[in-house]
């Protein structure tokens, strides 16, 4: 089977595109593109009856769950309902491909590129897709508006105080197209590696567009999808209410009843800020973390994971070590202090009376 996975990045218009890809999945699988639901949290629901977290609602047609399962060391975060299948979710989707009879299918999570920047992880990803033709497909966007939309996006998840410099620091150099390319090249081969321009599909013709970018000559790619309203529930929220939630997260603020008030503002309001960073102050944090270490790449990144874990085992055998030693020298301190006392004994004896003399050593008398 043919594998188109779309892996972000995010801000680029991903959750508008994920909610036409679900709306048109029945015509996209006519023209011979199946969508999967295996991984969506709109399976989660439909598997559990349980709903999930507002938050989450806008990413129902998400295969979040793909990248998360990778990451097990953050399972934890996640909705109990979310968690009780991310164990099993790639056998999940192994099971519904291999019944679906489709040439072609789709698969489309923002996160893939996001969250997913060390080598294993991507070459998990190219096991779990053994025996299938994949695409990887990525959406740039001009680094200035990514950056200033992605940590604005940032601000408002309960992080408190978060600079500039904390997200470049972070985050560099995911944003950028050669830093994907190499990482993804490296697991799925050269020549897998397709990325499409944001500026070029935006609009509510965005699928359309998307196909057209990234299976030109498809007859997915030639067919007119109708585009639906959008129905994703986060708002653009303006620069100066940003920080504002940035300042109650701060402060261990309930932030809810103030997005939800936002949010209810008349669709004429205009914000007093247009933007949350200048170009100028985005080139200047980039600048100085450059200046503070060069650029990691996928193999670097491999390489100091490997690195940190061979020091981490150091650390834990010598800590081992360590314990054992102390162990020994308390015993060491307690038979140094029998014997002196032993000592001290001894050398009272001839001092002492018969009656003295036949006291246990182990039991010195007072004077002793």
């Amino acid at each position: 089977m043919r594998v188109i996975l779309h892996i972000g990045l995010p801000k680029t218009g991903t959750t508008f595109l994920q909610q036409q890809i679900a709306h048109h999945r029945d015509s996209l699988a006519e023209d011979g593109i199946y969508v999967p639901r295996t991984a969506t949290l709109d399976w989660v629901r439909s598997l559990t009856g349980e709903p999930l977290p507002g938050r989450l609602t806008c990413e129902e047609n998400n295969h979040l769950m793909l990248a998360w399962a990778l990451q097990p060391d953050r399972w934890r975060q996640f909705p109990e309902p979310v968690q009780r299948l991310l164990p099993d979710v790639w056998n999940e989707l192994h099971t519904e491909l291999a019944g679906c009879g489709a040439a072609s299918c789709l698969i489309t999570a923002e996160n893939f590129s996001w969250e997913l920047a060390q080598e294993h992880q991507v070459h998990s990803v190219r096991e779990h897709l053994t025996g299938h033709d994949v695409s990887v497909v990525c959406c740039m966007r001009e680094p200035h508006d990514f950056i200033a939309s992605m940590y604005g996006q940032m601000l408002v998840m309960d992080r408190g105080p978060y600079s500039i410099d904390d997200f470049v620091a972070e985050f560099f150099p995911r944003w950028m197209a050669e830093f994907q390319k190499e990482l993804w090249s490296k697991a799925f081969g050269e020549g897998c590696f397709h990325t499409v321009a944001y500026e070029s599909i935006a609009g509510m013709e965005m699928l359309q567009r998307f196909l057209a970018a990234t299976l030109p000559g498809h007859r997915a790619a030639l067919r007119d999808y109708p585009p639906m309203p959008a129905t994703d529930p986060h708002h653009s929220l303006s620069p100066r209410f940003q920080r504002f939630l940035e300042e109650l997260h701060a402060n261990g603020v309930e932030a809810e009843p103030f997005r939800s008030l936002y949010h209810s503002l008349p669709p004429g309001y205009a914000p007093l800020e247009k933007r949350l960073l200048t170009p100028a102050e985005i080139d200047a944090a980039v600048a100085c973390h450059a200046a503070v270490g060069r650029q990691v790449r996928p193999a670097e990144l491999q390489s100091s994971s490997q690195e940190l874990e061979i020091v981490t085992q150091d650390l834990i055998a010598v800590r081992e070590t360590l314990v054992e030693r102390t162990a020994r020298l308390e015993q060491a301190i307690a038979e140094r202090e029998r014997l002196a006392r032993e000592v001290r004994w001894l050398k009272a004896v001839p001092a002492r009376g018969d009656a003295e003399a036949k006291v246990s050593p182990t039991e010195p008398t007072s004077s002793g």
